[in-house]
């Protein structure tokens, strides 16, 4: 997975190398503790947690630093909490079954203004569209409320107090949803248009 932006090539990947994970929770300690002065129990300036075990870590990397991260789980892998902060409640078994929590979703603070977010957030796209994964959950404060609006997120459940970070609103989107993706301007509806076409195709 990988693309060019600014004659400077972005490159998306599973981290999935010692080297590569550490290197994810390295840029999660700088933005959440060293510029967001979060406290978190971080011991050699890496924050990670039981979930990096059953996670999937996507690492954005541009000329091999690491600029930009996220992780997702398997609703299944996740702790009884989330079932509340999440509204696992609100979705069926079928639902549950194919759904993901998106968390620890970040960019490094001199890339923010650049493509770095939205290259990695199609790279998770596309992963989410070949493994046949149709609901993706987030929770996120109310400054980030439009931004994934406009990704094709909707609210979804009771808003909640997060023990470190505070107000958050949780959210879903559907993958496969074309039209509400389409309405809303999503960047992720072309690229569902061409799944769709290649599918259509292949069939």
């Amino acid at each position: 997975m990988e693309t060019r932006t600014n004659r400077k090539q972005i490159q998306v990947s599973i981290a999935d190398t010692r080297e590569s994970r550490e290197a994810c929770f390295r840029l999660r300690y700088q933005v959440y503790v060293d510029e967001m002065g979060y406290s978190e129990d971080a011991p050699r300036q890496m924050l990670c947690d039981a979930l990096d075990d059953t996670g999937v870590i996507f690492q954005a990397t541009q000329d091999g630093k690491t600029v930009g991260t996220l992780r997702m789980n398997f609703a299944k892998d996740c702790p009884s909490e989330y079932q509340q902060r999440y509204s696992f409640s609100l979705l069926t078994g079928e639902e549950l079954s194919s759904a993901v929590v998106v968390t620890k979703l970040m960019v490094a603070k001199e890339f923010r203004h650049s493509r770095v977010l939205l290259v990695l957030l199609n790279c998770y796209y596309e992963y989410c569209l070949e493994n046949g994964i149709e609901n993706n959950l987030i929770a996120c404060s109310d400054q980030l409320l439009g931004l994934y609006g406009k990704l094709g997120f909707v609210p979804q459940g009771d808003v909640y107090t997060h023990p470190v970070y505070g107000k958050s609103t949780p959210m879903i989107a559907r993958t496969f949803d074309y039209e509400h993706m389409s309405d809303v301007g999503s960047p992720f509806a072309a690229r569902l248009g061409v799944f769709r076409e290649s599918v259509a195709i292949a069939a």
